[in-house]
């Protein structure tokens, strides 16, 4: 709160302090004080502050001998109070020539009372603070009664108001303070002037040829009131950022002259306002040459070929700084971590020639090798647990500057900690440098009690205990050691127990996985579960038990593949006579057993909201591999492409992602209808959930039921757009969903949905959004079940 002011005063201080010290020192006859015995030291100046806190603030005491640093010490430390507008130091030397040692201050005066008048909209709890049972919560002017008056924290809690004023809309506020009565009385009253609410009605450019309207609306956050979409606020910081963005828009397109400015036009009735953003656009320059210098290592042409922007380009700078990152990149894999790179534009001196020349500056540094790689931060995770997913950092080698990077995204993103640094130790001249990794734990176990509601799988409560930090060897010692969350934690492992009881479906499973078998690339993961779907409206009832085992190894941190082994009970029962005669082929109890293969190649992002990279898994399993009712063969291939077209100020990204998905059941009409293919709900929308794909026979009438009963080729082909709506809460989504599911392959029966719905992310309800989608198919098939809504949402209790 009060940390610029507190700055500004120490400087000020600590130049007295030294300068008035420095006098002081010397005496009448001439000797230096230094080391002389500080006989008593003395405080002078105080009136309402306790003597007491100022002297135990002090280390130039009795007894002490004198030191100039130590006085300076003290100085700052009394200024850290707060609570003085001047700290001197003052010597006197005595016949013994011992010293007496005097600081005087002068008081800031304080502040009697506080109070803010005329705020309706905001209450005086939010802007003057609160007393809550945890002590003193400070509100948005963050002064108090005790306080020092103190003109620069009073003005800026002023700043304050009026800044929050500005974000709801109340553009003309006036916030002053009775300057007569805080000198008189030290009684601060705010005085509020709200004036009215003004709402954005519209947003114009002027000046601008090169780009249009429509595309520069999209660069600014100030919007039209728009129905319950957008409010329409009128916020003059807004304006500044939205201002620097259009700017920065005409900038990375090689205008580099560009001038934004901007005016509000205030209607008639002072509450609605049109914003005018006016431009200067200037002329577009081009690269004419790359010049570099104090490059040894790489020549000037691997220079020029690594940079993203070449001559020719139309200068911008997105591509500049896209350059300066891959030099760095290219030195920092060849341990050059201090390398500084420097690309500046250079202006002709002809005035008509729009094209410039870009230097490129290198202060190359030396190669650093990797001494030791230091862990800390972690309270309960083990070492091995963190420097196993270190990269760039091997011991003995170069330095990687991506690798780091790499290594500090991938433990701040995983579900072990919330934060992670690196710091490289030592000099710029050693050679070998130790490397730091610094981590903050984030809560790794959850027991959780909740409920949720999907489109898909209807209500579903939920009883669930997870550890996503798990050791299987820390066995508890006692209760109280379990129940406190001390045992089983430490080793990355992962263990979740879940009970999810529903209407339509029930699902009890427990989940473990190594990630790091024996510490080495080679992960198991295990799955033993039930699973009952029991719908009112369903002809039969399906209940499985069972469990999976897959051992795997990651091939560096973009490919992995695994071995899947899978068996299951699957029982059928309570057909009714109009079920479809493929579910009376398989009544009673089933024995399902497969083994399989799945290679998967990963190179997004993030695990919860990717903005680049793809994503593909590819499956082949033989059911029937060791033994059981059915023998037929599975294959599938997905593929996910994320591109980040677009990226606004506040750091949102607008996404597309791509998605297609073939599977096949190579032997026709040897799998059970429970093990075929089934899709619609949240992975097709616009349909129910298993709405579409071949319609089965009933057993009662011999002719086309109302049950689905799957298909053996399933293809499906869809887009997404991703864009953000409001702060980081809520996204929107435009898509395409396309597809068939048959008997066989063919693309007779070819379904296309188009739709947009809506992201939430809530912090109280977890990472993954809650989605809301409305599709609407404009092409599909009789005996299709089509659905407007598809939703998912969980909430915990």
């Amino acid at each position: 709160m009060k940390r610029e002011h507190h700055a500004w005063m120490l400087a000020r201080t600590l130049a007295v302090a030294v300068l008035l010290s420095f006098v002081s020192n010397v005496s009448a006859e001439g000797v230096d004080p230094a080391g002389r015995p500080i006989a008593e030291t003395r405080i002078t100046g105080l009136v309402e502050v306790p003597e007491t806190l100022v002297r135990n603030q002090l280390r130039a005491v009795k007894g002490t001998p004198y030191s100039k640093k130590t006085v300076a010490d003290d100085i700052v430390r009394i200024t850290h109070l707060g609570r003085f507008s001047s700290i001197r130091a003052k010597v006197e030397q005595q016949k013994d020539l011992s010293i007496i040692l005097t600081y005087v201050l002068i008081e800031e005066p304080l502040l009697l009372d506080v109070q803010i008048i005329g705020n309706k909209l905001l209450t005086d709890e939010y802007t003057m603070g609160d007393q809550t049972l945890e002590g003193w919560k400070p509100g948005l002017v963050g002064l108090r009664p005790g306080d020092p008056i103190d003109r620069f924290l009073i003005d800026q809690g002023r700043q304050r108001i009026e800044t929050a004023y500005h974000g709801k809309g109340f553009h003309k506020v006036e916030v002053s303070y009775d300057k007569v009565l805080l000198k008189q009385k030290r009684i601060l009253i705010y005085i509020v002037r709200e004036g009215p609410f003004i709402t954005i009605r519209r947003v114009d450019f002027e000046g601008n040829r090169v780009f249009t309207d429509e595309l520069l609306i999209n660069q600014v956050q100030s919007q039209p009131k728009h129905w319950f979409m957008r409010k329409g606020i009128l916020n003059p910081e807004q304006l500044d950022a939205d201002i620097a963005n259009v700017r920065k828009y005409y900038h990375d397109r090689g205008y580099l002259d560009a001038v934004v400015g901007r005016r509000i036009v205030t209607a008639a009735n002072q509450v609605d306002a049109m914003v005018v953003f006016f431009i200067e656009e200037g002329r577009q320059y081009l690269v004419k040459d790359v010049e570099t210098k104090g490059n040894v290592l790489f020549s000037n042409e691997q220079i020029k070929r690594e940079m993203t922007l070449k001559i020719g380009d139309v200068f911008s700078e997105d591509k500049r700084r896209k350059s300066q990152q891959a030099l760095i990149d290219m030195y920092g894999k060849l341990g050059f971590i201090s390398t500084r790179i420097v690309i500046e534009k250079k202006r002709n001196f002809d005035q008509n020639a729009a094209h410039l020349t870009v230097q490129v500056t290198i202060l190359e540094g030396r190669a650093h090798t990797v001494g030791r790689v230091i862990v800390k931060g972690n309270r309960q995770t083990q070492d091995r647990v963190i420097l196993r997913q270190v990269r760039g950092m091997s011991p003995g080698r170069p330095f990687d500057r991506s690798g780091m990077e790499y290594t500090e995204r991938r433990l701040g993103e995983s579900s072990l900690f919330r934060q992670a640094k690196i710091t490289i130790l030592g000099d710029d001249n050693d050679k070998v440098r130790d490397a730091l990794v610094e981590v903050l734990e984030g809560t790794t176990a959850s027991a959780t009690f909740g409920a949720g509601i999907s489109s898909d799988s209807g209500v579903l409560g939920s009883i669930s205990w997870t550890q996503r930090n798990f050791d299987i060897n820390d066995t508890p010692e006692s209760l109280s050691e379990f129940f406190s969350g001390q045992a089983f934690k430490g080793a990355g492992q992962y263990f979740s127990l879940n009970l999810q009881p529903g209407d339509e479906f029930s699902n009890y499973s427990v989940s473990f996985t190594e990630p790091y078998l024996f510490d080495s690339e080679v992960y198991m993961r295990t799955r033993f579960f039930i699973f009952e779907r029991d719908r009112d409206e369903d002809v039969w009832n399906e209940t499985r038990y069972g469990g999976q085992v897959e051992f795997g190894k990651r091939f560096g941190d973009v490919w992995s593949a695994g071995v899947v082994i899978r068996a299951e009970q699957v029982d059928i029962t309570d057909i009714q006579a109009d079920a479809p005669v493929d579910v009376f082929a398989v009544m009673g109890d089933s024995l399902v057993t497969s083994v399989g293969i799945a290679v998967t190649r990963d190179t997004t992002n993030s695990r919860i909201f990717p903005t680049q990279g793809s994503r593909t898994v590819m499956g082949l399993h033989r059911v029937g591999a060791m033994g059981g009712d059915y023998d037929f063969t599975k294959a599938s291939l997905e593929h996910r492409v994320f591109v980040a077209i677009d990226e606004d100020f506040m750091g949102r990204k607008t996404v597309i992602m791509l998605r297609g998905e073939v599977a096949y059941i190579i032997e026709r009409n040897e799998a059970p209808f429970f093990e075929r293919f089934y899709t619609g709900g949240r992975r097709f929308r616009g349909f129910e959930f298993r709405g579409i794909g071949p319609i089965g026979i009933a057993a009662n009438t011999g002719l086309a039921g109302d049950d689905h009963v799957g298909g053996d080729f399933l293809l499906f082909l869809g887009g997404e757009y991703n864009f953000p709506i409001y702060e980081k809460m809520v996204r929107g989504v435009i898509f395409i969903d396309t597809g068939t599911l048959d008997h066989d392959i063919n693309m007779n029966s070819y379904r296309i949905t188009v739709g947009a719905g809506v992201r939430i992310a809530l912090p109280a309800f977890g990472p993954v959004p809650i989605a809301i989608d409305f599709g609407i198919p404009i092409k599909d098939v009789d005996g299709d079940e089509d659905q407007l809504i598809s939703f998912d949402v969980a909430f915990p209790f």
